[in-house]
């Protein structure tokens, strides 16, 4: 009987060691998550106002241990807004520790000028474009990332964000590894450069936004599109004017540009797989573009052998854009 009750004694406290092991473990792993998302490197700068923008401010983090940035994802937000605090993001920074890439939250402001519903530092080559570029480069500098001031750029934003990084494509292409143009509706360029039309870019466009708004990104991206551009036009067709599903196909995106370009035929990723399988509020609009770009910061995009509209949720068809559509009378509401 005494040998019974020792051996139940035991077994109790094998199974108490095993449970406090387990939940050390699970401690652990959660320290660690968080460790590895908030530990990091991180700086502010700012730009005195200039020809076009009053504010350009500007945060920086990267990942703690990394020997080298490998790029940087430029997180522009919506009219005249404080963008700086998207570094946080969770799911950005994910994204910037599995690739080595550096984040940048943007705040830019326009001065007072007669129409402010039109922003003037989205124009980027008028100055605003020279404060983002300052920025890194005086950053690297102070944080002893000195290849900061040439990494390539995947530009994130959310309506004027999505216009400044279409007007960051057209000015320094050779600085872009891959933009997102997103509901937005004013822009200064209509057919870019031909190195501009190879950087891969995504452009959404919400189906319940704004009539203009939907009107402008078509414009635009149907003149380049006609002209070889290496872009994809992506419908959410319930999204008014807001960031939907657009956030988490730009991080596969940005996933995919970084990636190691295919063994042997010196192609990356297939953007088809970067749309949310099942998800019934996303469908890619257009056929989907090659990239040819000899670009040596990316990796080229390919389509898929018989490439044309793919329909990635319950939707019999996906519309094709055709002809010119024109808004210069549109209004520019934000």
């Amino acid at each position: 009987m005494t040998s019974t009750i020792a051996g139940y004694a035991a077994l109790k406290i094998a199974i108490a060691l095993t449970g406090l092991c387990l939940s050390a473990a699970l401690l652990f792993v959660r320290l660690t998550r968080v460790n590895q998302f908030s530990l990091g490197k991180r700086m502010n700068w700012a730009a005195p106002p200039g020809e076009n923008y009053d504010q350009a401010a500007f945060r920086l983090w990267y990942p703690a241990g990394i020997p080298s940035v490998r790029g940087v994802v430029v997180l522009v937000p919506g009219s005249n807004q404080d963008g700086r605090s998207q570094i946080e993001d969770e799911q950005w920074r994910a994204l910037a520790i599995r690739h080595n890439l550096a984040l940048i939250g943007c705040y830019l402001s326009d001065k007072p000028h007669p129409d402010m519903r039109v922003e003037a530092y989205v124009d980027v080559s008028r100055g605003s474009g020279d404060a983002l570029l300052d920025a890194l480069s005086e950053l690297g500098r102070r944080l002893s990332h000195p290849e900061l001031a040439s990494a390539p750029l995947l530009l994130w934003g959310m309506s004027a964000g999505g216009e400044f990084n279409y007007e960051f494509a057209a000015w320094k292409p050779d600085r872009v590894a891959g933009f997102v143009v997103n509901k937005g509706g004013v822009y200064y360029s209509d057919l870019l450069p031909p190195e501009s039309r190879r950087v891969p870019g995504l452009f959404f466009v919400g189906g319940n936004d704004l009539q203009y708004r939907q009107d402008a990104i078509r414009r635009i991206f149907q003149i380049n599109h006609e002209a070889g551009a290496s872009w994809t036009l992506i419908e959410e067709p319930e999204a008014g004017h807001e960031i939907g599903k657009s956030k988490e196909i730009a991080q596969s995106f940005f996933a995919s540009v970084m990636a190691p370009a295919s063994p042997g035929d010196g192609t990356g990723p297939n953007i088809r797989k970067l749309t949310p399988a099942g998800s019934p509020s996303i469908r890619l609009a257009t056929p989907l573009a090659v990239s040819s770009s000899n670009n040596p910061h990316r990796s080229p995009l390919r389509a898929a052998a018989g490439s044309g509209c793919l329909v990635a949720a319950p939707h019999s068809s996906c519309r094709r854009q055709a002809g010119r559509v024109d808004t210069h009378n549109a209004g520019h509401s934000r």
